[in-house]
């Protein structure tokens, strides 16, 4: 799984790169850092999984805790990069569900599309997801057993890699909405 999420990120990086320099080159020196925080530390999510020997044959909750905490933290600052750059409040809930769910609403505004209709958004329970396997690894305690691994865990490398690959695709997905909304003047 590790090798296919790999393949997936090798296939993206280059495409997700490109876009997060047009967009750096559109928008002020906070948001641009915000922004490079967010993409570096998927470059690094990437970089610990490939590189860690032992996950994928032993599994360590823990690790799995850091990674997919790792993954809110992508969301939360590319979304707070955004709101930065429209001068947009954060407010007290920076949920990652709560900021997603406020971006596609902004960027809808932004292109005058009103409900029912909406902006396409391909992958919007990602966040949802990160979010509850980051909340159930890190508050439950009763962890169930791993039909997979035989360890309690809410997770393991074939749950988090699958997150993961969606997460990129996800990604990859926010940061073009912004950028086709920004090139369109809107």
């Amino acid at each position: 799984m590790i090798f296919n999420f790999a393949t997936v990120w090798d296939m993206s990086e280059g495409l997700i790169s490109d876009v997060k320099d047009r967009l750096s080159k559109r928008i002020d020196a906070q948001a641009t850092e915000r922004l490079s925080l967010s993409f570096d530390t998927l470059k690094d999510i990437v970089v610990t999984l490939e590189t860690d020997e032992e996950y994928p044959d032993q599994e360590d909750p823990l690790f799995f805790k850091e990674l997919i905490e790792k993954m809110e933290d992508v969301f939360k600052y590319v979304f707070e990069a955004y709101m930065i750059e429209q001068s947009k409040p954060i407010g007290g809930n920076d949920s990652i569900d709560y900021l997603n769910k406020r971006f596609y609403e902004d960027i809808a505004a932004r292109r005058k599309i009103m409900p029912p209709k909406y902006v396409p958004q391909a992958y919007p329970p990602i966040t949802l997801l990160i979010r509850l396997l980051r909340n159930c690894q890190k508050h439950e305690t009763k962890w169930p057993v791993d039909h997979m691994t035989g360890e309690k865990s809410f997770g393991n490398v074939y749950t988090l890699c699958s997150a993961l690959i969606l997460a990129v695709y996800a990604y990859k997905e926010i940061l073009e909405r912004w950028l086709e909304t920004d090139a369109s003047g809107c």
